[in-house]
């Protein structure tokens, strides 16, 4: 029922009397629901989002006589996991797409090359310490490393060949010429100047942007060449 009623009749409680209700056929219930970003719904508030998700797929099935059964197409950054926070958020079972490959490093859409890697992935766990002081050292280190190769690309040259790894510096193709091999060492640093702080909340993002102010920036101006100043600049 709905109710068809101008705001001037509705009663003192300013709802709708029985005599204006209204018979309506019913529609059919959401039948697809899409869910990215879905390794964001995890503890706490994966707990709160459960309650509604169920409530939304209880009354699916309550006014279709259990004939209605939503399907769920959800996007992560991470699959691990998967089966168990799938049946906690919507009490379902999981197929996931696309599945792991039979070999190791390689799926039908990529593989990891044995030596030529693109990405290391280091996590830091500070103990004693704040969360807020700890990513302020980490960003304030980071920019001291760059900072002081760009004054001198000389010694990050220095330091390659130092590196015992499979991917060596004959494969890398630099210049042997020192003006020419200045001018790519100071290309390849553009790529590692920019650092970015992902947060979750607009006070986090602005706690951040005084720490970048007060702390790192005063840091680094005080101890003079070759450091600087940093420019932050705020994305959504």
């Amino acid at each position: 029922n709905r109710c068809i009623a101008d705001t001037g009749i509705l009663n003192e409680a300013g709802q709708c009397d029985e005599d204006d209700w209204e018979e309506v056929d019913p529609v059919d219930p959401p039948s697809l629901l899409i869910q990215d970003e879905l390794h964001l719904l995890r503890e706490e508030f994966g707990s709160f989002d459960s309650h509604y998700e169920t409530l939304i797929q209880h009354l699916n099935r309550a006014f279709s006589d259990d004939t209605w059964h939503t399907k769920i197409v959800a996007a992560t950054a991470t699959i691990k996991g998967a089966e168990q926070q799938v049946e906690a958020l919507y009490m379902k079972d999981t197929n996931v797409f696309p599945s792991p490959s039979p070999r190791l490093k390689q799926s039908f859409y990529a593989y990891a090359h044995p030596t030529r890697i693109q990405r290391r992935m280091l996590g830091a766990l500070p103990r004693t310490l704040s969360r807020t002081y700890a990513i302020e050292k980490i960003h304030e280190e980071y920019a001291r490393a760059i900072q002081e190769y760009r004054a001198a690309p000389e010694t990050l040259y220095d330091a390659l060949t130092q590196v015992s790894d499979e991917y060596t510096l004959e494969q890398a193709e630099l210049p042997s010429d020192p003006t020419s091999l200045e001018a790519v060492i100071d290309d390849i640093l553009d790529d590692y100047e920019t650092q970015v702080s992902y947060h979750y909340s607009r006070d986090n993002t602005d706690l951040m942007k005084r720490v970048l102010r007060t702390l790192i920036n005063v840091h680094l101006s005080d101890d003079g060449e070759p450091y600087y100043p940093l420019n932050g600049q705020l994305m959504t």
